[in-house]
């Protein structure tokens, strides 16, 4: 499948190519990923984990390419082919456009028949994107609740700011529902 994704940054061109370049300052602020070690041959080892228990590895490995203001990367190994490329646009002098677009293929047939219908990786490279887009700008993260609410067909998940006001929505939610529950019994 084939993503892109665009997202500005509040930095010149160079400072934010830089910044991108050296991932050991910022890959604690990944949420979904597991590993992202940059080798001494100059790959990245990396993983991350999806629902259902997907947990994709690959290893990442850069292409030369014809501009300066892009970065070209292919995968080798692991359960998930990767090859993309990120490219830099200075808009304005203290903004920049970065452009990323990824043509991934998961191994695994159920795992990316799961893919193709709910969209996960779609989802974890914008949860991933939006984090180190508010970790360069100073932008407070906001908390990932992902209450999980399990049916049939479909999973939701649940976001939030402010984890107070969702615990207390959540313990109202759960009394009524018990409400609901003690009510419907007394009929039976």
């Amino acid at each position: 499948m084939l993503l892109q994704k665009t997202l500005h940054m509040s930095q010149p061109l160079p400072e934010c190519k830089a910044r991108l370049a050296s991932i050991q300052s910022y890959r604690r602020q990944f949420l979904m990923v597991t590993r992202a070690t940059v080798t001494s041959s100059k790959t990245v080892d990396f993983s991350f984990r999806g629902p259902f228990g997907f947990e994709a590895h690959t290893v990442l490995l850069s292409v030369d390419g014809d501009s300066p203001d892009q970065y070209a990367f292919e995968s080798a190994g692991g359960n998930i082919e990767l090859m993309g490329i990120f490219e830099f646009a200075e808009i304005r002098p203290n903004c920049t456009e970065i452009t990323l677009a990824v043509h991934y293929e998961i191994k695994n047939k159920l795992f990316a028949w799961l893919d193709r219908r709910l969209h996960f990786v779609d989802s974890f490279v914008t949860a991933e994107l939006r984090s180190i887009r508010a970790h360069f700008e100073g932008i407070a993260a906001s908390y990932l609740y992902a209450a999980k609410l399990a049916y049939s067909h479909c999973v939701f998940s649940i976001q939030t700011h402010d984890v107070a006001r969702f615990q207390v929505r959540c313990a109202f939610w759960l009394s009524y529902l018990s409400v609901v529950h003690a009510n419907a019994s007394s009929f039976d």
